[in-house]
């Protein structure tokens, strides 16, 4: 895809399957969660991506189970962390924003890639076709979306083809 360092603006080949809704895996408080003053000026919407290689031993079998045990466990983390289920909202009695903790879910989909994690280059490096590689939710209304439509947690898993060197 590119030499080390080298940011590629090509479009990764993903096959990306329908998004999710994960919930909860047991019922959760869905009192909502005041933000402080520094959450509302500092509002805004980060985009991580991890990298991590598939272990040498890891067979196809387990690499197909890897999917289903992270769908599993994000529902587990989500009884804990339950308000990263939830959306913003707006407080009606005094117009601040605020969690809303009413188990809506956070969003997750596996993808595949034909690519191999040695063809991506240095992923340290910022590379415009890493968008790709962020899940983005599914806008109702395009023209209307705004913050608190947005789900808290979107998880995207991918795997690519391991190639031994």
């Amino acid at each position: 895809m590119g030499s080390q360092g080298e940011a590629s603006p090509s479009p990764l080949p993903l096959t990306l399957s329908p998004i999710e809704t994960i919930l909860p895996s047991q019922n959760t408080d869905s009192t909502p969660i005041p933000l402080s003053l520094i959450d509302h000026c500092l509002a805004y919407v980060v985009d991580t991506v991890y990298f991590y290689p598939n272990p040498v031993e890891s067979s196809s079998h387990h690499r197909h189970e890897l999917v289903p045990k992270l769908r599993q466990a994000l529902s587990e983390i989500l009884v804990p962390y339950h308000f990263l289920a939830g959306r913003l909202a707006q407080n009606p009695s005094n117009g601040m924003l605020e969690l809303d903790c009413g188990r809506q879910g956070a969003l997750f989909a596996s993808a595949s890639c034909e690519l191999a994690m040695a063809d991506l280059g240095d992923v340290t490096f910022p590379n415009p076709a890493f968008r790709a590689l962020v899940l983005q939710p599914p806008l109702q209304n395009a023209v209307a979306a705004k913050m608190t439509d947005a789900p808290l947690l979107m998880m995207q898993v991918k795997e690519y083809t391991y190639i031994r060197r």
